[in-house]
């Protein structure tokens, strides 16, 4: 992640003191300017000498706004936005979205951001396998930390499984 380094001003007529400045404010003519660029898909370090900006200051006005910056992307239509909320009300993962609308996932996820959605998480399906690695586990007395770590599951997972088995878990016997 890049620092944040402030500039100094001196302030005037206040016994010289300084005050941290982060940048300039963006005018309109200046977020005209960036959307011009982001449509003609402009590289963001030439927008930057340009504008006189560094890229993170560009890039991170571009995100803010929704815009592309510099690359190639497929814009969002307003059904490809009504789909997303649709998709963020079921809470399926983002890379069946993904696979869904055609789009990377990283893709999703931002524009999910941008809107403030959230999308639900992989879940990972439980195997024969895996419940007779749980039922072992068990009945050797595991503690179930243990038995979430060597499955590579969440504590809670664990339990959660074991209990709708009506397997005992942590109690004893």
């Amino acid at each position: 992640m890049a620092r944040l380094i402030r500039k100094t001003a001196k302030v005037s007529g206040s016994g010289g003191g300084k005050i941290n400045v982060r940048g300039r404010e963006w005018t309109k003519e200046d977020l005209r300017e960036l959307k011009n660029h982001s449509r003609e898909k402009t590289p963001a370090k030439t927008i930057a000498k340009l504008t006189k900006r560094t890229v993170g200051a560009l890039r991170q006005k571009a995100f803010i706004l929704g815009l592309p910056l510099g690359r190639s992307s497929r814009e969002w239509t307003k059904e490809d936005l009504r789909e997303l909320k649709r998709y963020a009300r079921q809470k399926p993962p983002a890379t069946t979205i993904a696979k869904s609308m055609k789009r990377t996932v990283a893709a999703v996820k931002r524009k999910a951001s941008t809107l403030r959605l959230s999308l639900g998480r992989p879940v990972r399906e439980w195997t024969k396998e895996d419940l007779r690695e749980l039922k072992s586990h068990l009945r050797k007395k595991t503690p179930v930390t243990t038995i979430a770590k060597s499955m590579r599951r969440t504590v809670a997972a664990v339990k959660r499984k074991a209990s709708r088995h009506g397997l005992l878990v942590g109690h004893r016997r």
